[in-house]
């Protein structure tokens, strides 16, 4: 029975014969040579190779992460700075329209912006910037460029109450451009106003643009209060009575003129300059 030691050697002698195989095959054929040794870098380089590609992977991937971040921020940037950008150019607009009316009206006239609203009375009142130290005092009209706002009940050194024109306790003197109707003019609310005292035998059409009257003592005359958008008569059935679309917009105006019923000295003495020149 062979003994251990003899396979042990067999097996021995069996390796270093296919070892001396294997070289000369690779002696005799180099193009197998070449693929051994292609196949054994391959298979050496590959943990290397799937090490790299996974790292590489994972690098990617961060970088278009924070880069994506990056790219987010500047998107949010640069929409912040378009929104403010609108929002000068429709201020600009604003204040253009403002320096119109004034002209047009030839307005003593301090400029303001609304810096407060009652949240209980978001149609009654609003407070403005300006003040006693600005030359503002109660009874002062106040104006959008699209018309007449209210007229101020109080002032404090920096600030000033502004009575808007659909509180129920607002009242001014109108007249109808047409014809020349006169009235007194109370607010409604809600954005309207209406009309009253107006005689039965008095021709008032829907669709009359009513503006502030001359016999006012607050207001200057020919500042566009709105538009008669119907008509009808008071509880005693003596008068008429005009409801009114309110040309301002009470809720959405951000800047304001405060006008005296004086008119603006500059606009008097221009005339007088040229004509002593």
């Amino acid at each position: 029975m062979p003994t251990p030691l003899f396979f042990n050697r067999f097996r021995n002698r069996q390796i270093v014969i296919l070892a001396a195989l294997i070289l000369l095959v690779l002696a005799c054929f180099p193009s197998v040579r070449y693929k051994c040794k292609s196949g054994a870098v391959w298979f050496f380089t590959l943990p290397a190779k799937v090490y790299g590609q996974v790292t590489l992977y994972f690098y990617d991937k961060k970088r278009l992460v924070l880069e994506n971040r990056l790219l987010r921020g500047k998107v949010a940037e640069l929409t912040l700075k378009f929104h403010q950008s609108e929002d000068i150019l429709d201020e600009n607009k604003r204040l253009r329209a403002l320096e119109a009316f004034k002209e047009r009206h030839n307005f003593t006239a301090i400029s303001a912006e609304i810096v407060a609203r009652d949240p209980n009375d978001w149609m009654g009142s609003v407070i403005i910037n300006k003040g006693e130290k600005d030359g503002l005092s109660t009874e002062t009209a106040v104006c959008s460029s699209k018309g007449l706002l209210g007229k101020i009940v109080e002032v404090w050194e920096n600030e000033s109450m502004v009575l808007l024109l659909a509180n129920p306790d607002f009242k001014a003197g109108g007249v109808t451009l047409a014809g020349r109707v006169s009235g007194v003019v109370t607010g409604a609310g809600s954005a309207h106003a209406k009309m009253l005292y107006i005689p039965m035998d008095e021709n008032v059409n829907v669709g009359a643009t009513v503006v502030t009257s001359k016999l006012s003592r607050i207001f200057p005359e020919g500042i566009i209060i709105g538009k008669i958008s119907g008509i009808g008569k008071d509880s005693t059935g003596l008068f008429k009575v005009a409801d009114i679309d309110l040309a301002a917009d009470l809720t959405g105006e951000e800047e304001v003129l405060c006008v005296s019923k004086q008119p603006d000295k500059e606009a008097q003495t221009a005339p007088e300059t040229k004509s002593a020149s």
